[in-house]
């Protein structure tokens, strides 16, 4: 219900604006993000990222984590702005995530999928050195804002701000154990997270210069500040030895993940999962509008 009402904000903004609209333009850019507020922790108090070696004496383990944000990589972005007047106007582009960083934990001397999932197991010793990959699958992030620039006619100096709406924010996770036994069996069980709606800022600092009245470059700063809940995971994979593994969690089953209560069969606790981002883009503006700029001198 929330996320609705907050679309049709957006769109009576939008409508609004192109009623009242001194200008109208589409723009488009590129850029990159990188990670900032973000976290180092994720599922079971394991860092997202970096090394875990499990002592096998029972002692202390020793870990080394890194900062995390599934919306960090290549990004395109692309909307419309409308200008109310030359000082104020609004916004709503959609940014995409083109490439995706992605992020690899190493643990040694961990626990199996099937010591995981199977209590005791059935393929002998459940100990194994294990490489989770972790990376968003084309996230999508609806950014409806307000405008405030100096409203210059060559050059323009502007700050916006409002909300990020994730449309679509998909994690893929990837854990490959390598047995430590003779055998050196492996393990492979790979999940589609799906995440919860969550209501996220964003704003940006640029400056935009209009090289003839239809056609404008800017180039910018900008900021999100997101972080999601798991709602639920597809498990699209899980094999031993390369052969499809008949036990649970079998291939097309779900894990459910829950804020609270006692976790039964199928049901995991929720984490917060990171998607907050510094960056820069480039890009040009298309004016679609019919604006006529007056000179002091005319």
């Amino acid at each position: 219900m929330m996320k609705k009402i907050l679309l049709s904000v957006c769109l009576l903004m939008l409508a609004c604006g192109i009623v009242n609209a001194q200008e109208l333009s589409f723009r488009l850019g590129l850029g990159y993000a990188f990670p900032t507020a973000s976290q180092t922790l994720g599922p079971d108090g394991m860092p997202y990222s970096g090394n875990v070696t499990n002592s096998t004496t029972g002692g202390n383990s020793s870990y080394s984590a890194k900062r995390v944000s599934f919306s960090s990589g290549l990004k395109l972005s692309g909307g419309l702005q409308y200008m109310f007047t030359k000082n104020i106007g609004v916004a709503a582009d959609i940014s995409v995530g083109l490439v995706s960083q992605k992020y690899v934990l190493q643990e040694n001397n961990g626990t199996s999928i099937a010591g995981k999932y199977n209590g005791s197991g059935n393929i002998g010793s459940n100990s194994s050195d294990n490489t989770y990959t972790r990376y968003a699958k084309l996230p999508v992030i609806l950014l409806p804002s307000l405008i405030i620039q100096s409203g210059g006619d060559k050059l323009n100096i502007y700050a916006r701000g409002g909300v990020a709406l994730p449309l679509s924010a998909q994690v893929i996770s990837e854990e490959h154990d390598i047995y430590q036994n003779v055998a050196g069996d492996d393990e492979q069980l790979n999940k589609n997270i799906k995440t919860q709606f969550n209501l996220g800022f964003a704003g940006a600092l640029g400056a935009v210069y209009r090289t003839n009245e239809n056609f404008s470059l800017w180039i910018e700063a900008n900021f999100m500040s997101l972080s999601l809940y798991p709602k639920e995971a597809d498990i699209t994979a899980h094999n031993f030895d390369g052969a499809t593994s008949t036990a649970p969690p079998v291939p097309s089953s779900k894990i459910t993940y829950i804020t609270s209560g006692t976790p039964n069969n199928g049901e995991q606790l929720s984490f917060s999962v990171p998607f907050s981002n510094i960056g820069f883009m480039v890009g040009g503006s298309i004016n679609l509008g019919k604006k006529k700029i007056v000179h002091p001198h005319e």
